[in-house]
């Protein structure tokens, strides 16, 4: 909520007795009939803050020169009072500092000196207590209400002060009645701690038959406003009365919901935004549209540093919903409420409860450009009402106007927010389940709401089968997401290659998540990342395919509940099963489910022995010689003079080599061999074998995923023969990173080809009778 800035004291001038008495200990300091720096009436100030201010016996002069100071003691921390003035009685008035509203049962005690010599001391006065005299010993009629209501605008603990047992007053309610037919065990009038305020009401009108609303006033936290009570008749009167009770507004106000502090109470993943003092957007046109922030402060998702094509959200600390259940915000951009938009979240069972988006962005408004502007929304959840929750604003989108912007949060509301606040546009499809939960995880709604698919790897399709032979799938549901020849259906993409990325969502339960899967090489894979650090937790590689066929994978996350995750379905592939079907994701268990074991590979590097053969690498042919290949997983090798066989030197039973055991060989070919991708930790060994390679136009390198060569290996061992293979080793110093090899070959001459054998990565030290590789 913004704070209220006022440039004036409301000064309030109530002069009664001293609350405490009149006989106190004083030390004069001067004649018996002087009362310079003594005390008489009390009185209070009050606006942003409550203040007491005291009558003294001295001048402003003598106040400003220091002759008589009045010092003051408030919870223990003493102060000089600085503050003065002087009524039209020509009475001077020494006024504290604010008082905090919850602290107003602060006892303040009041000391002077003349010159040095004290003269009062331990004069102690409450506004508390101040209060509860008035508003206890009086009628409605005898107090001033506008008083009493301005003061409870404040704080309820104008009456008391949280916590203390020794308070004069409890957290109270006065009720009132306008309704000539209505009294309260015969008075117009009841006040009373809410703990003890049951009122039964009579009625002193006819009743009809059946039942009758009606309703008394009730002011609350300085706050009027119509109680409803239900009269039944069915020949004897029944009175049912609710128990009133005075709301303490802390618990149902959202701390900092305008972001005047900052992110304090917020929590930002992923770079989607930061808070903002900007007060204009696209500036370079015509100077610039308002986003029409309240305060000094938004967030915004133009902040320094944010990208629109980055997913995470933006969540608030917890509340209660109270006062009228309404609560209002403003947010601008959010266009499409199938991947941006704000949850109401269940604090305790973190239950969605209620989704909302832009419903009223414009491109336009009035002939100016209003697509960011803020819009203010009310948002009734009165069906809640006493459940903690918070807020979180989702962002999944990566174009048109797929981002957002956010400020004023305002929860706690006495009476419904005027029309000012457009009603809350709740997204068109129905919302279940909770944090934990991904949305959209089987596609149930019948497209890919919720997912990014960069590459068209695949389409949302309800067939029920693939291949002209209408294969089972073996789905969850009614939909499905898939890539495979479908029966009936376009939903072939082998040739394409991309990721399908998830909206982001809480890890919880046990960590547990499941998911089907089916088809896929080795370079198609799903894996889950940190939506705030980028990071790969874990890397899922197909198992047990058979064909297309869905199959559950179980994968263990324990170690990152609480973690903030998005699941991606990564095809780096185009063909010998370049594609996959993916189904049922589900993020939220409480036990163990049933399915395969999902194998956590993202440090390891598929087939780097070529004991599967190809599995796990592809060839990218740029030139192609009379056998259009790079060459063959052999488990033999030919036999001259001018190819020197690797029986000693391989790993396993096979290796990479260009030539066939009957010596034909594609050295007059042009092209890569590239690796799967894994993970590779800093600080760590990798190794491989390599023969061949007669000049630096044929190479290995270590390539990030982004494409940056991280480093490049030659075959220029001391003494080395024709194809016979040397052992390799490289120690990568750099960040974790995820990376491949690549295998080049740019020459077709003077063993313009490659012999390659024995992979592997993430090692703890240099392998044994390696040596270290040129670059």
């Amino acid at each position: 909520m913004k704070k209220l800035s006022k440039s004036r004291f409301i000064i309030l001038v109530l002069s009664i007795a001293l609350l405490i008495g009149s006989a106190f200990a004083v030390t004069a300091a001067a004649e018996e009939d002087d009362t310079t720096g003594k005390f008489s009436d009390i009185s209070i100030a009050y606006a942003d803050k409550v203040a007491i201010t005291v009558a003294v016996d001295a001048t402003k002069e003598e106040l400003e020169r220091g002759d008589v100071v009045v010092s003051y003691s408030i919870d223990g921390a003493s102060a000089n009072a600085t503050y003065f003035r002087t009524d039209d009685k020509g009475t001077v008035w020494v006024i504290t500092k604010g008082i905090a509203a919850y602290d107003l049962a602060e006892v303040v005690t009041f000391s002077s000196t003349v010159n040095g010599a004290q003269v009062e001391s331990d004069r102690k006065y409450s506004v508390a207590q101040f209060v509860y005299k008035t508003l206890y010993t009086k009628t409605l009629d005898d107090i001033d209400k506008n008083f009493y209501t301005t003061l409870l605008a404040f704080g309820e603990a104008a009456q008391h002060k949280s916590g203390n047992t020794d308070s004069m007053v409890t957290d109270s309610t006065l009720a009132f009645t306008k309704n000539a037919d209505i009294s309260f065990d015969g008075s117009k009038t009841a006040f009373a701690p809410a703990s003890d305020m049951d009122l039964t009401p009579s009625y002193n009108g006819d009743i009809p038959v059946g039942k009758l609303l009606i309703g008394w006033n009730v002011i609350e936290n300085g706050e009027e406003k119509v109680v409803d009570a239900t009269f039944h008749c069915s020949g004897i009167v029944e009175v049912l009365s609710p128990v009133l009770k005075d709301e303490d507004p802390s618990k149902f106000t959202l701390a900092n919901g305008g972001f005047e502090d900052g992110l304090t109470g917020w929590t930002v993943v992923g770079s989607i935004g930061d808070v903002s003092s900007d007060t204009h957007y696209w500036t370079n046109e015509n100077g610039g549209y308002a986003f029409g922030m309240d305060g000094n402060m938004m967030f915004s998702a133009y902040a320094p540093g944010a990208l629109e094509v980055a997913a995470g959200t933006l969540t608030s600390s917890s509340f209660t919903i109270g006062g009228t259940g309404f609560v209002t915000f403003k947010v601008g951009a959010m266009r499409d409420g199938n991947y941006v938009y704000v949850d109401v979240v269940d604090a305790s069972t973190m239950q969605i409860l209620a989704r909302y988006y832009n419903g009223l962005w414009a491109d336009t408004t009035d002939g100016v450009k209003s697509g960011c502007t803020l819009v203010p929304y009310k948002a009734d959840l009165s069906a809640y009402m006493g459940r903690e929750v918070f807020f979180r604003i989702s962002d999944n989108a990566d174009s048109g106007y797929g981002l957002f912007f956010a400020d004023s949060f305002n929860t706690y509301h006495v009476t419904e927010p005027d029309d000012s606040f457009n009603t809350a546009t709740p997204v068109n499809y129905e919302i279940s389940g909770t944090a934990y939960d991904l949305f959209n995880g089987g596609f149930e709604y019948g497209d890919n709401r919720g997912w990014w698919n960069n590459g068209e790897i695949g389409v949302v399709t309800n067939a029920t089968g693939y291949w002209n032979e209408n294969i089972p799938y073996g789905k969850d549901g009614e939909y499905l997401y898939t890539g495979v020849q479908s029966f009936g259906a376009d939903t072939m993409r082998e040739g394409n290659v991309g990721a399908l990325t998830s909206s982001v969502f809480q890890l919880g339960g046990n960590g547990y998540i499941t998911y089907m899967l089916g088809g896929g090489n080795a370079f198609c894979y799903v894996q889950v990342i940190d939506s705030t650090t980028g990071e790969v937790l874990a890397r899922y590689r197909q198992q047990a395919r058979e064909d297309a066929v869905l199959k559950t994978y179980v994968a263990d996350l324990s170690a990152y509940i609480g973690r903030s995750v998005r699941i991606q379905l990564v095809d780096n592939a185009t063909s010998d099963w370049g594609c996959v079907s993916f189904d049922n994701v589900v993020t939220y268990h409480t036990t163990v489910p049933a399915g395969i074991a999902a194998i956590d590979v993202k440090y390891e590097i598929v087939n780097g022995s070529f004991e599967s053969g190809l599995d796990g690498w592809k060839q990218n042919i740029w030139e192609a010689g009379a056998q259009n290949t790079l060459g063959w997983v052999e488990s033999s090798e030919h036999d001259a003079e001018w190819y020197t066989k690797n029986d000693d030197r391989k790993d396993g039973s096979s290796l990479f080599t260009f030539c066939k055991p009957d010596g034909t060989n594609c050295e007059n070919t042009k092209g890569e061999l590239v690796s799967s991708t894994f993970t590779l930790k800093k600080d760590s060994f990798v190794s491989f074998r390599f023969g061949a390679a007669g000049s630096r136009d044929v190479r290995i390198e270590l390539v990030a995923a982004d494409g940056t060569v991280i480093a490049t290996f030659y075959n220029e061992a001391a003494g080395k023969v024709n194809t016979e293979m040397y052992a390799y080793y490289y120690q990568y110093t750099g960040e974790t990173t995820d990376c491949f090899f690549r295998v080049v070959d740019d020459s077709t001459s003077n063993y313009g080809c490659f012999v390659v054998d024995d992979f592997r990565v993430n090692l703890e030290s240099a392998p044994e009778g390696h040596i270290e590789a040129i670059q």
